[in-house]
């Protein structure tokens, strides 16, 4: 079962989300809203959902900063992706928690286009946490554009 990290918690090998690690996360994100011409918001928290980064990304409307914020806090609080605590929240699909060695330790949120691109790109920054956790088994989290149900995209690797 995964775990939420709370302060002072050991994390095994993987550690605390970096700020580097939240960096390459968030990067990977940018890229494919970038490449895709896709404005949002990413935003990347800790385990308690603090804030670590948030970033506009092709002038992504206002709004989407506190929506990608929400979407990150609560699937880190949760240990899920957004898509899955929909029956419980009113938060849409976006959110995606960042697990290393069953350990909850961040999550990024998306927001600024449709909920199934927003996941898309949160997909890619989980990607890319995987492959700099443990590269020779990195998880590749794929989500097709216009799927309409929610799908399990968390990745979960164990740090080495």
């Amino acid at each position: 079962s995964t775990k939420r990290v709370k302060p002072g918690d050991p994390v095994g090998p993987g550690g605390h989300l970096e700020s580097d690690l939240a960096e390459t996360i968030l990067a990977a994100a940018q890229t494919v809203a970038v490449t895709n011409g896709w404005g949002a918001t990413v935003a990347i928290v800790d385990g308690a959902g603090n804030p670590i980064l948030i970033k506009r990304v092709l002038n992504a409307y206002p709004a989407s900063f506190e929506l990608a914020l929400a979407k990150a806090k609560a699937s880190a609080q949760y240990g899920k992706p957004t898509g899955n605590i929909l029956e419980c929240s009113d938060i849409p699909r976006g959110g995606s928690p960042l697990i290393i060695d069953n350990y909850t330790v961040g999550a990024i949120g998306v927001a600024g286009q449709k909920s199934t691109t927003n996941e898309i790109i949160a997909n890619a920054g989980v990607t890319a946490l995987s492959r700099e956790i443990d590269p020779d088994n990195a998880v590749k989290v794929d989500v097709a554009q216009d799927s309409g149900a929610a799908m399990d995209t968390t990745a979960v690797v164990s740090g080495v």
